[in-house]
């Protein structure tokens, strides 16, 4: 197979790969907006994906492992070494969903800017997306982001803040 060959196969594979991206994407133009029936469609897709997942990591990570084990080790312990890796794997990301609940931390992003920036991430107006379920579908449509979209409800930057430049500021009524 030549380079030309090789490169026109890479560039259709990407393609494929975009369009089934895309198409997937794009369900959320025809899903109904009522959430009790997003739910049920959301349940046996999150079963699909995890079964491809779970086949991606055996077919790519964990035969290949055994193999190398098997010719390290010999047949009889080349399971251990896998074994053992696999369960501290599953076990590190049961350590870190205790520790996020502990935290209350319910989004990877507040863990991030915790524990990188320092910035403190509890909120105690606002109740969490996962324990408290919303009336609508639509996300823009909840009160704890209302202010966001109401360019009047902004908050006034200070001018000490501005260096004293910067365009006026409305008075307050």
């Amino acid at each position: 197979m030549g380079l030309a060959a090789a490169t026109l196969d890479a560039f259709l594979a990407t393609c494929f790969t975009w369009a089934v991206t895309a198409a997937g994407a794009a369900l959320v133009f025809v899903l109904p907006p009522d959430e009790a029936t997003q739910r049920k469609l959301l349940r046996p897709m999150l079963g699909f994906a995890g079964g491809v997942m779970t086949s991606a990591s055996f077919f790519s990570l964990l035969a290949p492992a055994l193999e190398l084990a098997e010719d390290q080790l010999g047949r009889r312990w080349s399971f251990v070494p896998v074994a053992v890796g696999f369960f501290l794997g599953g076990a590190f990301l049961y350590l870190c969903d205790v520790y996020m609940e502990t935290k209350q931390i319910h989004d990877p992003l507040e863990l991030m800017q915790d524990a990188v920036l320092g910035r403190s991430t509890k909120k105690v107006d606002k109740p969490s997306p996962r324990r408290s379920p919303r009336s609508s579908s639509n996300p823009y449509a909840t009160p704890s982001n209302a202010r966001l979209r109401r360019p009047d409800a902004m908050p006034r930057v200070p001018s000490s803040l501005e260096g004293g430049r910067g365009p006026p500021q409305p008075d307050d009524d």
